[in-house]
């Protein structure tokens, strides 16, 4: 008899279960019901009606079934739901401790799925480190690992533990070596952290996966981590193929822009020129490129486009120097001054610290006579550490010239003082020299000269200092040390004129005082 009755309610579940399939809805349930009145503790069918209800959201019509089935036996199913039921009445209590229970006792999905919502309790809780114990639990279960992942993620963000996302990830590089998301996530962490290294490792990685559906992206990926990690030659390769596909997609304009880019630091101008020409029919109102674009024109000899362009992004302000500014260095390298000032003048309205512009300025200010101007601009370019030591030694020897010329002599000492603070070498010192010897500061003159002579080390360096050394201490009537400085300058050139004639003069003073 007990035989045929389990047959009946086992049939009678098998008929609802293909009533569900069907989505014939109403009879699956009366046919649930019909196998319950046969054997209300059938364990299957009060499982199947409680999770019918909880997939339609009707969780309080489903606890019922759910319990009944926790009268008969520990179920790990019927407790995760009652679980979450209670959870969603807010009887946190009850939900805590069924959830553990389960967690405690089994090793599925049920149990891993439970781990999670209870990981997501301790968050709210601020208890993060048992969160985390959770959502590890939970991370070797491929069915939950995804959520499990995300909820990882998301608490070690908060507590700024990258690491701990990193060995994340990599625990499931290690169960699947081939997983899409996973590589993709870390070489995005890895960007962000500005390791481009470990970037292109991951990138390079997916870009190599047999039959990955979207090498395309991979490729877009592995090129601009190149591209960000300056590898450009890598970068180029990559970006390449992508325009080869021609697919007119924004990963294709950033590949023409990035071309454009690669080339010009190259150098290679004439392909920076057709990469950018190629993107602006694309997308003409792209500010990122136009005033490259506008300075290549101008480059090529094609000044009323690039006049425009340049134009065009001043106007639609942009957000840095280099239209204004490159517009100001066009006109000065056609002579056209006046033109040149007017747009350093304007670009230093708006970026009053860019660098190039109050060099240039400076320069052009001091050639127009226009001191004052010429003063503060290039003071400013002199001190700033950023520019490099060319710009900063023509800008110090310009002011000291300058305030020579309009008989500044204080200033003039105090910049080429400066100037060998700044830059100390040979050079640079013969310039303080001479500038000393011209103001009859004979001493002074003779400390920037030996000052050259300790760094000299080619010849004809050394017969220019001596002979300088030589001039200086005649003035100062030291006859031995000129004698010995016209001496040491004919060692090095002994067919000079002045050598000589200082060296007979020397002489000629000494029998005359002996």
């Amino acid at each position: 008899m007990s035989n045929s009755l389990y047959f009946d309610e086992e049939l009678k579940h098998n008929i609802g279960i293909t009533y569900l399939n069907m989505e014939m809805y109403d009879d699956a349930l009366v046919t649930f019901e019909e196998a319950l009145s046969i054997n209300s503790n059938y364990v299957p069918t009060l499982l199947t009606i409680g999770k019918f209800y909880m997939d339609r959201d009707l969780p309080r019509l489903a606890k019922g079934y759910y319990e009944r089935v926790l009268k008969l036996e520990e179920n790990d199913e019927a407790m995760f739901n009652v679980g979450i039921i209670a959870l969603n009445e807010g009887m946190q209590s009850l939900a805590y401790d069924t959830l553990s229970k389960l967690v405690r006792k089994s090793n599925n999905e049920y149990a891993d799925m439970a781990a999670n919502v209870l990981g997501d309790i301790y968050v709210i809780a601020g208890d993060t480190d048992s969160a985390i114990e959770m959502y590890l639990k939970s991370l070797a279960n491929s069915k939950t690992q995804v959520e499990s992942v995300k909820r990882l993620v998301k608490v070690y963000e908060q507590v700024e533990d990258y690491d701990s996302i990193k060995k994340v990830y990599e625990q499931i590089l290690y169960q699947n070596p081939n997983d899409i998301n996973t590589i993709i996530a870390l070489g995005n962490l890895y960007e962000e952290e500005n390791d481009y290294d470990k970037a292109i490792k991951y990138y390079y990685r997916l870009s190599k996966i047999k039959n990955y559906t979207n090498a395309y992206e991979a490729i877009g990926l592995l090129a601009n981590a190149y591209y960000k990690g300056s590898k450009l030659d890598e970068a180029e390769d990559n970006y390449k193929k992508i325009i080869m596909l021609d697919k007119k997609d924004d990963l294709y304009k950033t590949a023409l822009e990035r071309l454009g880019d690669i080339t010009y630091r190259q150098k290679s101008f004439t392909a920076s020129l057709k990469y950018y020409k190629e993107i602006y029919t694309i997308e003409t109102n792209n500010a990122i490129f136009k005033p490259r674009l506008g300075e290549l024109e101008l480059y090529y000899g094609n000044s009323d486009r690039g006049i425009k362009l340049l134009e065009n992004s001043i106007k639609e302000s942009i957000g840095n120097a280099f239209p204004s500014r490159t517009l100001a260095i066009y006109y000065e390298s056609i002579g056209n001054y006046n033109e040149a000032l007017n747009y350093y003048n304007y670009t230093l309205s708006k970026y009053p610290n860019d660098r190039e512009s109050l060099y240039r300025a400076g320069m052009l200010y001091y050639r127009n006579r226009e001191y004052k101007k010429a003063n503060e601009s290039l003071l400013a370019a002199a001190n700033d550490e950023n520019n490099n030591t060319f710009i900063r030694e023509t800008a110090w020897k310009t002011l000291a010239t300058m305030m020579e010329e309009i008989r500044s002599y204080n200033e003039a000492n105090s910049y080429y003082r400066q100037l060998v603070e700044m830059s100390p070498k040979v050079e640079n010192y013969m310039l303080y020299g001479n500038y000393c010897y011209r103001r009859l500061q004979y001493n002074d003159a003779i400390y920037a000269y030996s000052e050259a002579l300790s760094m000299a080390e080619e010849k004809k360096e050394m017969f220019d200092i001596n002979l300088a050394l030589g001039k200086c201490y005649f003035r100062l009537n030291e006859l031995d040390n000129a004698e010995e400085s016209y001496r040491n300058a004919l060692s090095y050139n002994g067919g000079d004129y002045q050598a000589k004639e200082g060296l007979r003069q020397v002489l000629n003073k000494k029998n005359n005082l002996y």
